[in-house]
């Protein structure tokens, strides 16, 4: 593999360790771990997300996203019986907020790159925190819903800074 060539597998192995850390944090540190993905991990599953969505473009867009959730959720499973009820909850919130954030990104291909990635991390980031949280707390806290869809938009922020140059301008 050259080393133009290896960015998009490790855009996949970034994604894929990001659901896995999210996953094995919240089942292992609960509401601390949820908090701690917010800022850190899941960020960096919304920019890289973002980033092999714009290489695929086409044919197979939506198996290979659909393929990367569930392949992170099984991975988060695999791991321990104790992160399956969360695998499963994020399988749910990261195939929503994805959804979403396909369809933000998509509606704003005429705008920069970095307005098109956050803009649609703002969407994707509200929908992961009200899904997540549904499922796995069976009830929805506002004030962390937005504390989280916050912390994932500022994480986010910083990682499109730092991942500028893989995105398609």
């Amino acid at each position: 593999m050259t080393l133009r060539a290896m960015p998009g597998a490790v855009f996949v192995a970034a994604y894929l360790a990001s659901v896995v850390a999210a996953n094995v944090g919240v089942a292992t540190f609960g509401a601390a771990g949820m908090l701690v993905a917010s800022w850190v991990v899941i960020p960096v599953d919304l920019t890289a997300k973002d980033v092999l969505q714009q290489r695929w473009t086409g044919r197979g867009l939506l198996l290979r996203m659909a393929g990367l959730v569930l392949c992170g959720s099984a991975l988060s499973a695999a791991l321990s019986a104790n992160v399956a009820h969360i695998a499963l909850a994020s399988a749910a919130a990261f195939a929503a907020s994805g959804a979403v954030d396909s369809v933000v990104l998509h509606c704003l291909r005429d705008r920069g790159v970095l307005a098109r990635v956050n803009g649609s991390n703002v969407a994707g980031a509200l929908v992961d925190s009200l899904v997540f949280q549904a499922l796995v707390l069976a009830q929805l806290q506002p004030a962390m819903v937005l504390a989280q869809a916050a912390s994932k938009v500022l994480g986010g922020v910083v990682w499109s800074v730092l991942l500028r140059r893989h995105l398609v301008r």
